[in-house]
């Protein structure tokens, strides 16, 4: 079972604050992902799980 998969039990099963838990790491990964692909290094501390800071580092190279 993916992330995404468990959020959707999740979110079925009215879990919401663990849905957003699960969606925010998926999200996490997948911006390291793309900053390392970059050949960035991600931030360290609470700045590594900033979303916005995350995306803001890829974010020209991105279509969302």
């Amino acid at each position: 079972m993916d992330d995404y998969e468990s959020a959707q039990l999740l979110f079925k099963g009215g879990k919401y604050s663990k849905t957003v838990h699960v969606l925010h790491n998926t999200t996490e990964k997948a911006l390291k992902a793309a900053i390392l692909a970059e050949r960035k290094r991600p931030p360290y501390g609470a700045g590594g799980h900033n979303l916005v800071r995350l995306y803001q580092m890829v974010e020209s190279k991105l279509k969302l």
